[in-house]
């Protein structure tokens, strides 16, 4: 019986039968028993015969191709590995993902600390302004306080100047002592 795909992967990948053909140019297997091309093991009785129309037909079917395909290449990681190794990596991503999260969540608090720090010092220069200009107003009230206590002060004093000098007080109010005596 002949296959297209069974001729297809048996010109990608060789067959096992030209294996089993080098493992018997080698030496006999042992206890007289082969592999089939199913992996299976079987004994060389259960075989029929091979005859040169068998040959000739089938090398009539099958196209010849000008070069022998290349081998499979035996995995050089096993699947376990491999998904091993994508763990490692999918975790090493989530890590490093983690990481820039973390350092730009790090970096807008950084960011919202110094933007509050700012507006704290804005409102406290405010606050400051505010306190310096209600001191500077309180200061120039009492300045215009002090000034009008002294325009107040001069002009009574020089009003008790521009006055004339009392006359001394009658000698009967007076006592021997020269004090006066009030009635």
């Amino acid at each position: 019986m002949n296959w297209l795909y069974f001729d297809l992967c048996q010109s990608i990948w060789g067959s096992r039968l030209e294996e089993e053909e080098e493992e018997e140019e080698e030496g006999p297997p042992a206890a007289g028993r082969t592999r089939s091309p199913r992996g299976e093991d079987s004994a060389e009785e259960d075989h029929p015969p091979r005859t040169e129309g068998d040959a000739e037909s089938a090398a009539e079917s099958r196209p010849e191709s000008p070069h022998r395909p290349p081998k499979k290449l035996a995995k050089k990681v096993s699947r376990t590995q491999q998904m091993a190794a994508d763990m490692r990596q999918l975790f090493a991503e989530m890590d490093r993902d983690f990481h820039e999260k973390a350092n730009l969540r790090i970096q807008e608090q950084r960011q919202y600390e110094e933007r509050v720090r700012k507006e704290a010092m804005e409102r406290e220069r405010e606050a400051m302004e505010q306190e310096r200009e209600a001191r500077d107003k309180q200061m120039s009230m009492w300045r215009e306080f002090q000034d009008s206590q002294n325009n107040l002060l001069r002009e009574l004093m020089n009003r008790i100047t521009s006055l004339p000098a009392p006359a001394p007080p009658p000698a009967s109010l007076t006592t021997n002592k020269g004090t006066f005596i009030g009635t």
